[in-house]
């Protein structure tokens, strides 16, 4: 039986895909393991690296021009699964690069000779959530039932259906976008159990172990048998989301745990910093999805209106978006009228936007678009973005001009 451990990085997370590596090598001998880099190029050691461009993706670029990363790299995830199947692996599993293993998943294993899908819960006990810290039950409403930082997925019949459904939905729904109802990859899969058959959750205390359930999870570790324990059961898994080894912190995600109040995490976390602090090529490498041609960045909003000129008009066009600088993409807006075979309500606002009007408003968005190749406007309009979310800027903005 083939198997396989992948996680999907750019380059400034090699370390902590290096970290992840080590303990699949340790720990898991009868794994193969691969890591998805999000860059044009492979300028690191490693014989494991598959290049997300080389996927069989054959929207990528867009999609990497329309997502930031983490959007990006949560959406490719079930394209690279259905990669791995055609590769003939058995069990394929998805982990995030700030996951490191401290034991054999023999449950995950066993639950793939007979299931499809094997996840995890975020929590499977009662959460603080009047107390004012984070994370709580409501940000698990938000966020998803099962956190996707984990996904076994065995090569069946069903196995597939249920990564080609997933990949479906998340080359233009992979958005972090709470006000619309979406998170990345992750909320698809709430619906995904009820779907398809054969899904197994995985309540062992001992995976997954991170920031969102530890409040009801304790770690110690056991000299006798030189392993560490969660609530008395061997630990499989950590998930150290949130974690940066400049910081001393749990996560900078929660306000729940702190290395005072439980002690027994600090030599834990305190080993992992080392690992991460090892790695060689520790120098900052710049995203290749991050700028145009011409070296400007690529601001959230310029995303945002591309995905709506690409959905709308330039549907399976064949061109390469990052060999264009923001006014000529513009100009292809103009020169190309074929309408797209599907449509997004969350975006008739925006349409109505780009489409407007009114004169005055017609004048300030021409501007204020073709500015946006500008660092200064475009850290202003990114500010606004990020306070306002994706489509309530466009409501914000159809909303004044009404007035």
């Amino acid at each position: 039986m083939k198997k396989i451990v992948f996680t999907i990085v750019n380059g400034d997370y090699m370390a902590y895909a290096n970290a992840l590596r080590q303990s699949v090598a340790h720990h898991l001998h009868d794994f193969d393991f691969r890591i998805i880099l999000l860059e044009e190029e492979n300028s690191f050691d490693f014989k494991q690296i598959i290049l997300a461009k080389n996927l069989f993706i054959d929207d990528f670029y867009h999609r990497a021009f329309y997502y930031n990363i983490t959007e990006l790299a949560t959406s490719i995830k079930p394209d690279a699964i259905i990669y791995f199947m055609n590769e003939g692996y058995d069990q394929i599993l998805y982990l995030d690069p700030d996951i490191v293993f401290y034991s054999y998943p023999h449950d995950i294993c066993d639950s793939l000779q007979e299931n499809n899908i094997v996840l995890t819960p975020h929590t499977n006990q009662i959460m603080s959530t009047l107390d004012g810290k984070r994370p709580n039950e409501l940000d698990l409403l938000r966020t998803g039932t099962y956190n996707l930082g984990f996904i076994g997925v065995r090569n069946s019949v069903e196995g597939r259906k249920f990564a080609e459904w997933w990949s479906s939905r998340l080359k233009y729904l992979s958005f972090e976008d709470y006000l619309n109802g979406q998170y990345t990859d992750q909320k698809w899969i709430n619906l995904a159990t009820e779907i398809f058959s054969g899904v197994f959750i995985l309540k062992h205390e001992g995976y997954n172990v991170a920031y969102w359930n530890i409040e009801n999870r304790f770690l110690r570790y056991d000299n006798e048998n030189n392993s560490w324990k969660v609530n008395g059961r061997p630990l499989v898994f950590f998930h150290f989301s949130g974690f940066k080894s400049t910081i001393d912190s749990i996560s900078k995600n929660q306000t729940r745990a702190s290395f005072d109040s439980r002690q027994e995490l600090r030599e834990l976390f305190s080993s992992y910093k080392k690992s991460l602090d090892s790695f060689i090529n520790k120098s900052s490498v710049p995203y290749s999805y991050g700028k145009f041609k011409n070296k400007n960045n690529i601001s959230g909003l310029q995303r945002n209106f591309y995905f709506y000129i690409y959905v709308s008009h330039l549907y399976k066009l064949d061109i390469n978006p990052f060999d264009f600088t923001w006014s000529q993409i513009l100009e292809l807006r103009n020169r190309f009228s074929r309408r797209a075979p599907i449509m997004f309500h969350i975006n008739d606002k925006e349409k109505k936007l780009l489409n407007t009007k009114n004169p005055v408003l017609k004048m300030f968005f021409k501007f204020a678009i073709n500015k946006l190749v500008d660092s200064r406007f475009t850290s202003f309009i990114d500010r606004v973005h990020l306070i306002t979310n994706r489509s309530n800027y466009a409501r914000i903005v159809e909303n004044g001009s009404s007035k």
